[in-house]
């Protein structure tokens, strides 16, 4: 796993909020990110407002991005109309076809 001392500006919360103003505009941002114990690499807690982000994972840049653009989708589907499409269907899949049109995961792949 990389070291994320190696990539300045890790700060998860600088992270979120870059993606959501370059690509979530119309987006209302979420209230908080942290970092905790979890199963999963990551969820979105809707009536909190908040991004997790396993610790298992928090090491990986990349994967901390991923993460970080994986549930920004499932936000934005979410105040689109109520549903965050936790089955990954159409409407999250088209809005993966955008970001990676729009290049964000050559970076991070």
């Amino acid at each position: 796993m990389e070291n994320i001392t190696e990539h300045g500006d890790f700060e998860p919360k600088v992270i979120l909020r870059n993606f959501e103003e370059r690509f979530f505009p119309a987006v209302p941002p979420i209230a908080a990110i942290r970092i905790q114990k979890m199963e999963n690499a990551g969820c979105y807690f809707p009536l909190e407002d908040c991004l997790c982000i396993s610790e298992s994972i928090a090491p990986s840049w990349k994967l901390v991005r991923i993460i970080i653009l994986h549930e920004l989708i499932h936000h934005k589907l979410r105040c689109e109309n109520g549903d965050d499409d936790p089955k990954e269907g159409a409407r999250f899949q088209a809005e993966l076809d955008r970001l990676w049109a729009e290049g964000i995961y050559r970076k991070l792949l």
